[in-house]
């Protein structure tokens, strides 16, 4: 309990993180990969105290002499100190804030490659991702999952650097299953299969696989206009995404796709293409002048992402716009409202219909249902716990 410390020193750790937004905020926590909310009132407080304070002092200057006033910012500092966010210390002027500077050790860190209709060309991509430093590869089969075209890029990818695989492919039957653990013991590298269209939502392990695992959902996908939905699922709190979020576009940063027919794009669901891989080197799509156009795209620049105290531990989507003339508009398939902090269906939103029209969406509708009461979940996906309300 804080009430008895009130005289000793403290600081907020210097990994947690103050985002503010509309109507609340938000403490990222990038030690635990966690968050706290926390009201606009609390976050002044701690905005301002940037070289240590006593709660005593904190007490004196806000509670204005009313036990209920004090009784709350007790209550406050109570959350802080057992989410281990508070550190008591009579050296505060020795604990220096993260670096939030960002860096990547190459020119790609992650590619999409749709391969449904895709059957050759995989040795040439998978040594041009290679050249250009690409760790991170997500390989998605929307119609049925061919398992030896699978085997044969997860072995071009042994001789790859790329260190982090992701399977995204339609759920068939339970003995599909049995079939991808065999996969995830031969290749390390597989972190995820990600089975859309399943009987059941679950996470599935094996003890003998490592790091890797396999998550069905019930979520219908049909394709790529699926694709680009904003998502408390999706959140992730993490060092490396909190400071990629800050100078550039959490999606399409240092990203390239190819789709299945071979073009090469900033992601699969973008109209512009950058050549075909039969006839155009990833190399020389790269540097096209457009191509890194939405890399420096944040959220905060981004109407109503900008006022959202998620902002930088959400993804985003450029390929899907509430207006899709302004770059900088809403994600379409975003449905929360950071000025009255409720998730809604963002289909039915009678704003977005033009905009699902104009993206020709009509038939991959509905694809997931958010709930307006939507209360954080104990440990957003894909990473860590969460300190939240």
């Amino acid at each position: 309990m804080v009430k008895n410390h009130l005289n000793r020193k403290c600081i907020l750790n210097p990994n947690a993180m103050l985002v503010q937004g509309a109507s609340r905020c938000l403490i990222c926590d990038l030690e635990r990969n966690g968050f706290m909310l926390i009201p606009t009132a609390l976050y002044n407080i701690l905005s301002e105290q940037n070289t240590g304070f006593t709660i005593q002092a904190i007490l004196d200057r806000y509670s204005d002499g009313d036990a209920q006033n004090r009784k709350i910012i007790l209550d406050y500092f109570d959350r802080l100190f057992k989410a281990d966010l508070l550190t008591f210390t009579d050296f505060a002027e020795y604990y220096a804030r993260i670096d939030t500077a960002w860096d990547y050790p190459g020119e790609i860190s992650n590619a999409i490659i749709d391969v449904d209709r895709q059957t050759g060309q995989v040795t040439s991509y998978v040594e041009q991702l290679t050249q250009l430093g690409c760790r991170y590869v997500q390989i998605r089969f929307f119609s049925k999952l061919s398992l030896p075209l699978l085997k044969q890029i997860l072995m071009e990818l042994e001789t790859s650097i790329v260190e982090s695989i992701e399977i995204f492919a339609p759920y068939e039957t339970d003995g599909m299953l049995r079939g991808l653990i065999q996969l995830m013991k031969k290749h390390y590298r597989i972190r995820t299969f990600s089975l859309f269209n399943a009987p059941q939502n679950m996470v599935k392990y094996s003890r003998t696989v490592g790091f890797g695992q396999i998550v069905t959902v019930k979520t219908e996908v049909k394709g790529h206009l699926s694709c680009g939905v904003v998502s408390h699922h999706y959140f992730i709190t993490n060092i490396s995404t909190y400071t990629e979020s800050l100078a550039h576009n959490s999606c399409l940063n240092r990203k390239i796709s190819i789709d299945v027919d071979g073009n090469i794009k900033n992601c699969p669901s973008m109209s512009q293409s950058f050549g075909n891989i039969r006839d155009t080197t990833l190399r020389e799509a790269l540097d096209h002048p457009d191509f890194k156009k939405y890399w420096n795209v944040t959220k905060d620049q981004i109407a109503v992402c900008k006022d959202c105290e998620f902002r930088y531990i959400c993804t985003d989507c450029r390929a899907y716009l509430e207006n899709p003339e302004d770059m900088y508009s809403k994600p379409l398939k975003c449905g929360y409202n950071p000025y009255t902090c409720e998730w809604e269906e963002w289909s039915t939103n009678p704003l977005k219909q033009k905009a699902i029209d104009y993206y020709g969406m009509r038939d991959v509708l509905p694809e997931f249902n958010l709930k307006p009461d939507y209360v954080p979940p104990s440990k957003p996906a894909p990473t860590g716990g969460n300190h939240a309300q």
